[in-house]
């Protein structure tokens, strides 16, 4: 009979046998499951382990050591790395091994295998953070490939090298035997099997007809009251000039010079706003001329900017409309005369000496209403190549209004949203909806826009800067001090005079600067072309918008007669952008 105490001594001892089996297997489960997780730390295990039986039992063949890892790393790049990032990674991986077994090969010690943990857990962190995103974008494959088979289109491949940013993803499709436009089809069907947002993908051909392009927008980018306007630093047109924000975070660049510009859209939508930061960006440049023609409530929009472009450069009525765009097409004839005279060439080419003219029109549907459609023709189809370009903005999407002639020599059209495709088609073109042209999938408001230059292939979303009424004053401070600081330089040369003839016949100069009208003429007739801008200084005006107002002249004409002045002692700067009279 056996006794209690040896029963229990037998039941125990299943019972650890039991609990040993059942951790280990538990152990092998983990391990075989987490093995990406854990091969930092068995390869450091496995490295100590190595370095210490060859230290104890083989001393002369240490040095194998370094040789080993030599070419494990070479090994691990030519199967598992297919990214810089992963070659960089390895490369600096293994000099850190080869390193420590050099040091372990000169001085074995408890110190180089501590330094061996540390330095293996510091670089062991890029390889779980890289592991978890290689585990997402197989997820993420797997999502691809089941949509597709469900959709009908199972041999459309999903590249791995994903560009993952802060906004969202972007890859290549494969697609062979397929076309961009039958993506776009059942891009509605893959977003519902993706699990995304609506609206979130956008499809885009490529210069590939086998591929195409995907999109995917994981944050919603409507959210928020905008991006500022970060303050201007293009001085020439022949630079390309930031508009706004993509998708992905990056900056949005268009080139203006030498371009008709169209800004489409409904009420709303934002094109005013796109308009205004083109606008605060031309007039910080300095071999631009800029003109403005606002129709709308008596000039409501011309009045913000009145500190920034001359008044005889302003259109609110019909009038003064009429007489700009009449003296825009006279301009065409003088820039030719100019650019025979220059050499230019078959294109005009601008510079501070002789200035493009660019003509800003915000609502042209009131333009076509009153029959000036023959000037702007004139314009849109013979005022590209002599420097003489329209910025055309209409809320009215439809042939009356925006027509072939525009679109057909408009080399930049900013879509915004639009309440159906025909009237995206319109923008930018027939058939255009079906390569991904579609302005009416925009979001409402906020500024969005498609941005078409010059017929690219992207089609990137776009956010445009934010231009508050109370930034307007500011952009126009801006611009007078971009061109200041650039007056203290060398002495600019002459700028060919516009016509002296204001478009407002009805405009008196201030009351203020009358008693001063005769010096500066009499100065003028002498030959001192400052004398104006030195009679306004002596009449109370001290910034460049108060001396543009009062003179009449142009932003950089009054700029070149300021440093005229102070290079002869007149006038002196008190601070950034304004200016008295020295006292004699």
């Amino acid at each position: 009979m056996k006794r209690p105490g040896q029963i229990l001594a037998r039941a125990s001892s299943r019972a650890l046998a039991w609990l040993a089996r059942r951790a280990l297997r538990l152990s092998w489960r983990l391990a075989r499951r987490y093995r990406w997780e854990l091969a930092p730390l068995a390869l450091l295990a496995l490295v100590a382990g190595v370095a210490a039986l060859l230290a104890w039992r083989a001393p002369a063949h240490v040095w194998t050591l370094p040789v080993a890892m030599v070419g494990a790393g070479a090994l691990v790049a030519w199967r598992v790395c297919d990214r810089l990032a992963e070659y960089v990674y390895t490369a600096v991986t293994c000099t850190f091994g080869v390193a420590w077994s050099v040091w372990f090969l000169l001085e074995p010690s408890a110190l180089a295998v501590r330094w061996l943990f540390i330095g293996g857990a510091v670089a062991a962190l890029p390889w779980w953070w890289h592991y978890r995103r290689r585990i997402q974008i197989k997820r993420l494959l797997l999502r691809w490939s089941q949509a597709c088979e469900d959709a009908g289109m199972p041999n459309v491949k999903l590249s791995k090298r994903l560009h993952v940013d802060a906004f969202g993803w972007s890859a290549i499709v494969r697609h062979p035997g397929r076309t961009t436009e039958d993506l776009i089809k059942v891009g509605a069907r893959l977003e519902s099997s993706l699990r995304l947002r609506r609206n979130g993908m956008r499809i885009e051909p490529t210069d590939q007809a086998w591929q195409s392009r995907v999109r995917v927008t994981s944050v919603d980018l409507r959210r928020g009251p905008g991006i500022p306007m970060p303050t201007p630093r293009v001085t020439s047109i022949r630079r390309p000039v930031p508009i706004g924000m993509t998708e992905d975070g990056s900056t949005r660049e268009l080139l203006f010079f030498g371009k008709h510009v169209i800004y489409a859209g409904t009420n709303g939508s934002g094109k005013s706003g796109t308009q205004r930061v083109v606008l605060a960006s031309l007039l910080a440049m300095r071999d631009v001329e800029v003109a403005y023609i606002d129709l709308k409530a008596g000039g409501v929009e011309a009045r913000l900017w009145a500190a920034g472009i001359p008044a005889r450069n302003v259109a609110t009525t019909l009038d003064q409309a009429k007489a700009l765009l009449d003296r825009a097409v006279s301009r065409m004839d003088s820039h030719g005369e100019v650019m025979e005279r220059e050499g230019m060439g078959s294109h005009f080419t601008p510079s501070r000496r002789h200035r493009a003219f660019v003509v800003v029109i915000d609502e042209g549907a009131d333009l076509i209403r009153a029959g000036l459609d023959a000037q702007l023709n004139t314009l849109f189809e013979k005022g590209r190549a002599v420097g003489v370009w329209v910025h055309y903005a209409t809320q009215y999407v439809i042939s009356q209004t925006l027509t072939t002639r525009m679109t057909a020599n408009s080399r930049i059209r900013l879509g915004h949203r639009v309440t159906n495709r025909r009237e995206s088609e319109q923008i930018y073109g027939a058939g255009s909806g079906r390569e991904g042209w579609r302005a009416d999938r925009l979001p409402s408001g906020g500024g969005w826009l498609l941005a078409w230059d010059d017929g690219e292939v992207t089609q990137d979303r776009v956010r445009a800067y934010r231009v508050n009424d109370a930034d307007i004053p500011r952009l126009c401070g801006v611009a007078e001090l971009v061109a200041d600081d650039e007056d203290q330089g060398d002495e600019p040369a002459a700028i060919v005079p516009d016509d002296p003839t204001p478009a407002d016949q009805g405009e008196q100069p201030p009351a203020d600067s009358a008693g001063h009208d005769a010096e500066a003429a009499d100065a003028e007739d002498q030959g001192d072309e400052t004398a104006p801008t030195l009679a306004a200084i002596r009449a109370g005006a001290r910034t460049v918008p108060e001396l543009v107002k009062q003179t009449g002249a142009g932003r950089a004409t009054v700029n070149r007669h300021l440093s005229k002045l102070q290079k002869r002692g007149e006038i002196r700067r008190v601070e950034r952008g304004q200016y008295e009279e020295v006292a004699r």
